[in-house]
């Protein structure tokens, strides 16, 4: 991989760091990420990692790369497992787009089986601290709101139940909402950097808002089901409520909420069709699940 450009990306933020190699990083879904690695004049290494937005999130914010590095030195501050904020560039001088440069984070999004039931409690934990001790005041001024309903596509996609969930939360929206707060916004386990069973970073902070915490949880609890299966999910979901103050009256109604992310978008993904049958089987399960609590 060529290093010329980020020898200029990085001379503002790193300018007594020689580039030594760049390597591509995997799991990026809406954003290109490049690890960059450096070396000080007194010979100490140091590995930063580029995020190049995609078009999407460029369109959706102009300033996406100035917000995320905001975000990140506050939650940073509060103590959150998130990588550190490095430098942001938004004027596209040296590659297209908006660029954030963080901290490198060891860890890996894969998780043994046997680390799930102590994974799950930690992301728990995870959460409770983003919800209740992150000051949403400090946020308010960068990060949207998300408690609306995204509007009806003109051809919904039946075979994740899109048309029976959108008329059961038309019905039924906005729910009771806890008090809002921030939160993550994507919380799936791709967004997971772990050593053994220790969650050592959440990543991609780019669908942060303000919103029910309840968004984060049912996100997270089909994530997880996705992933892991029914037991993995319980068991966070009774680790986040052992030690939250929300009112879980309104679940159900968040968990149809977060089953229409993949709606339309789920044979994008590129998955084996094992895998797919198998999402889709759980996706059915807890809609069904959620649709026998709301009505």
């Amino acid at each position: 991989m060529a290093l010329e450009p980020w020898r200029q990306l990085l001379q503002s933020s790193s300018p007594l760091h020689e580039v030594l190699r760049a390597w591509p990083l995997q799991g990026g879904v809406s954003a290109t990420v490049t690890a960059v690695e450096l070396r000080s004049s007194t010979g100490h290494l140091q590995t930063v990692v580029v995020r190049q937005y995609g078009q999407i999130d460029r369109t959706r914010n102009p300033h996406i790369a100035r917000d995320e590095f905001r975000l990140l030195k506050i939650l940073q501050s509060a103590g959150l497992y998130v990588p550190g904020p490095v430098a942001f560039d938004d004027t596209a001088r040296v590659v297209p787009g908006p660029v954030l440069i963080t901290t490198f984070v060891e860890g890996t999004t894969e998780i043994e089986r046997s680390a799930l039931p102590q994974a799950v409690v930690g992301l728990a934990a995870f959460l409770l601290q983003l919800h209740q001790h992150v000051d949403r005041t400090l946020v308010t001024t960068f990060l949207p709101r998300k408690v609306t309903l995204s509007p009806w596509p003109d051809s919904p996609d039946d075979t994740l139940s899109e048309t029976t969930i959108r008329r059961v939360l038309d019905r039924h929206w906005p729910p009771p909402l806890n008090e809002l707060c921030m939160v993550h916004g994507d919380v799936w386990p791709g967004n997971l950097l772990w050593q053994g069973d220790r969650l050592a970073a959440v990543i991609d902070w780019e669908d942060a808002g303000i919103s029910d915490p309840l968004l984060d949880v049912s996100n997270a609890r089909l994530e997880l089901l996705f992933a892991f299966g029914k037991e993995a999910m319980e068991g966070f979901t009774e680790a986040y409520r052992a030690h939250s103050q929300c009112d879980f009256s309104a679940l159900p109604l968040w968990d149809l909420y977060a089953a229409l992310r993949p709606a339309g978008r789920l044979h994008t993904w590129g998955l084996e069709p094992e895998a797919e049958q198998r999402m889709r089987a759980r996706h059915r399960w807890f809609v069904e699940q959620a649709l026998g609590d709301a009505r």
